[in-house]
């Protein structure tokens, strides 16, 4: 496994290589290159995967759409509530949540889509499964990290993230998420903490 730096400078590297290309980039009809690299990146995307006789016109539409969201969720994911302000009905209502046989998977797993820990969690007052999912996601100077990167052992920054599902009639509950400072234990510590109870042990490997 190589280390984080390492990794950033590969990343980084494939990122110019890939920019790079983009510039170069022409367009059929006319020739033509273009200077604006987000521009250059998406017509070179979407040229490349459009099928024959679909429109690429659609195609760039959804993508745009998609980047804008994932920006968005980005720009917010920072902006954290702290503990104290978690209403305490929504605190009691953590205390509902467990993780088991009745909850799959009943274990921390490492997620490449998320970049953190999952662990599915079940209302077991209300018996319904799959209900939310509690995720550990690292930071850096407390924002998401720029690149996909591992984190090292020793990693101290951490996001708590708490997604419950709003299926008809139940409590409506916000995405909750809380910074933490600490060995990534300690983030799970502090799940424990607010759920009530010993989460399945977490292991730091990512595979």
């Amino acid at each position: 496994m190589l280390n984080p730096e390492e990794q950033k400078q590969i990343i980084q590297s494939n990122r110019a290589a890939f920019e790079a290309l983009a510039l170069r980039w022409r367009n059929p009809k006319t020739g033509d290159t273009e200077f604006n690299l987000g521009e250059a990146v998406l017509n070179m995307i979407c040229d490349y995967c459009c099928p024959p006789g679909s429109s690429i016109s659609l195609l760039r539409h959804e993508i745009s759409k998609w980047l804008a969201e994932a920006n968005e969720e980005d720009r917010k994911a920072p902006l954290a509530p702290i503990t104290e302000d978690i209403p305490s009905h929504i605190r009691a209502k953590f205390k509902d949540f467990l993780t088991g046989p009745d909850s799959y998977p009943d274990f921390w797993y490492w997620n490449d889509d998320k970049w953190g820990w999952v662990l599915s969690l079940r209302d077991a007052r209300e018996d319904i499964d799959g209900i939310g999912e509690v995720t550990i996601i690292p930071l850096e100077n407390g924002h998401l990290f720029n690149y996909h990167i591992l984190p090292e052992e020793d990693h101290n920054e951490w996001l708590l993230k708490i997604e419950i599902y709003d299926p008809p009639s139940y409590l409506k509950i916000p995405v909750i998420r809380i910074p933490v400072k600490g060995s990534l234990q300690e983030a799970k510590r502090k799940v424990d903490l607010l759920l009530g109870t010993d989460t399945p042990p977490l292991p730091f490997t990512t595979n």
